[in-house]
């Protein structure tokens, strides 16, 4: 029995001994470790965002910068197979995405053109969702315009349907205000939506006829102004008419 416990004991006597570490030099990494945290803390962050997409001997395509909403994504993703979608960016720094009656709008840089609004609004990945006019033709990202009016903090939209009725949204984070005007095309297909800075939007259709949208400000009460803008039917204008019929209608009775 005793002879049991001396050997135990001096077992344990024998078991080399450790030196303390203090709890402060184990929590506190060195200046080189801790650089070295934060390099690989950048390069994960990095790699994160640039995803390689498209990889080949001569070229390469990475996706850049801050992913897109989620709205975005799932209108993408769940889109039925007959929907058309389109996308348009414009200079302000919005995007919209089409996806059959739904219009989302987000923010994809900071408007360079307003840098004191710039380093108060920080861009957060929000998307607004705005309803188009209803239309049995597919809906086109080139038939809606978003712009930013002076000193305003969110972007104002117009959108056209290809049937030609034009609503206007002056703020795009008040889905419910909106403005809403029919114009008279006679059964043409609207094509495009140009923005001409200081004189409103020239919308034109699929045989020529072009019209000028103004979106105004009346005493607070938003309104649209839409007129068809026709060639002149001066003497001017009408003089190529006079010289193509003086020119080709003498070669016609020639050769008759």
């Amino acid at each position: 029995m005793n002879s049991s416990f001396s050997t135990s004991y001096s077992s344990e006597l024998s078991l080399p001994s450790r030196p303390r570490q203090s709890a402060l030099s184990r929590s506190i990494p060195s200046p080189s470790s801790r650089k070295s945290l934060r390099i690989n803390a950048t390069n994960r962050s990095v790699q994160s965002v640039n995803q390689t997409i498209l990889k080949s001997h001569s070229n390469y395509v990475e996706r850049f910068g801050q992913p897109l909403p989620v709205l975005i994504t799932e209108g993408l993703t769940f889109s039925e197979r007959n929907t058309v979608v389109s996308a348009k960016i414009s200079n302000c720094g919005y995007a919209w995405l089409v996806c059959g009656r739904r219009l989302l709008i987000w923010q994809y840089r900071h408007n360079m053109g307003q840098a004191i609004l710039q380093k108060k609004h920080v861009i957060t990945g929000q998307c607004f969702e705005l309803q188009l006019p209803h239309s049995d033709l597919a809906h086109r990202a080139e038939l809606v315009s978003v712009f930013m009016h002076p000193g305003t903090h969110f972007p104002s939209c117009i959108a056209v349907s290809p049937e030609g009725i034009v609503r206007y949204w002056p703020a795009v984070n008040y889905e419910g205000v909106s403005v809403e005007q029919t114009v008279d095309l006679q059964g043409q297909e609207c094509d495009s939506l140009t923005n001409i800075d200081g004189f409103g939007y020239i919308l034109a259709t699929t045989t020529c006829t072009v019209v000028l949208i103004q979106p105004q400000n009346l005493s607070g009460r938003h309104v649209l102004n839409c007129r068809s803008l026709k060639t002149p039917s001066g003497w001017l204008g009408g003089l190529s008419k006079r010289m193509s019929s003086l020119i080709f209608g003498s070669i016609s009775s020639e050769q008759s």
